[in-house]
């Protein structure tokens, strides 16, 4: 994974979040930083990004817990919003949890700043990122987690965009029922595109949610 960050976002507190996630994630800061300035309306960005074998590497270990998490808001007395899932969150991988441990220190110790997560596609300025809401430990897992159980369809869509690429990248939003959505700018004609990317879920005879025949 690599780190990158405008200006104005301290170095050191970057140096401290590679620490603290631990070096056997491999987590790279880029010094170099890019212009910006913070304000009320743009805060200070810091992207984690990372290819797709990174991710898969750290949390596909738990793939299916944000699957689970989807069935039961089938049900009308448990739709609460997907950052209270405490179920999901204690059971992913370690991984993830020690990159939402760390990015949740990294939140307290800075001034107001976006982190984002995703890949690097079109390139490393203009990438896939999902910003990231919140700032406690758990609701952060959650989005990790949701956002790698994604994956599969994103590599998809990646795929599709190979010969014409994004204008700006795709910006990814997490939808209150674990729904992914992206959106993106034809690199040609820059008509805006969208995708929701649901969660695969399927029940057993018990209202357990399983993978679908593609997961196996």
């Amino acid at each position: 994974m690599k780190v990158y960050s405008t200006r104005d976002v301290s170095l050191e507190s970057l140096r401290e979040f590679s620490h603290d996630a631990g070096e056997e994630l491999g987590i790279e800061v880029d010094e170099s930083q890019f212009t910006g300035k913070s304000s009320a309306e743009t805060p200070s960005i810091v992207t984690l990004l990372a290819e797709i074998t990174w991710w898969k590497a750290i949390g596909m270990a738990a793939l299916g817990l944000a699957s689970k998490y989807a069935y039961s808001l089938a049900d009308s007395a448990a739709k609460e919003h997907w950052t209270k899932r405490k179920e999901i969150a204690s059971g992913a991988a370690k991984g993830v949890r020690k990159l939402a441990a760390a990015i949740t220190k990294l939140l307290h110790r800075s001034k107001p700043i976006t982190i984002a997560v995703g890949l690097p596609f079109p390139d490393d300025y203009f990438s896939t990122h999902l910003d990231l809401i919140g700032a406690d430990e758990e609701s952060i897992t959650v989005q990790l987690e949701l956002f790698i159980e994604h994956l599969p369809q994103l590599q998809t869509l990646i795929e599709e965009l190979k010969e014409n690429k994004p204008a700006t990248g795709i910006f990814l939003k997490l939808l209150e029922n674990g729904s992914l959505e992206g959106y993106w700018f034809d690199g040609r004609t820059l008509h805006k595109s969208t995708r929701t990317f649901q969660l695969p879920v399927n029940k057993d005879k018990d209202n357990n949610a399983l993978p679908t025949p593609e997961e196996k």
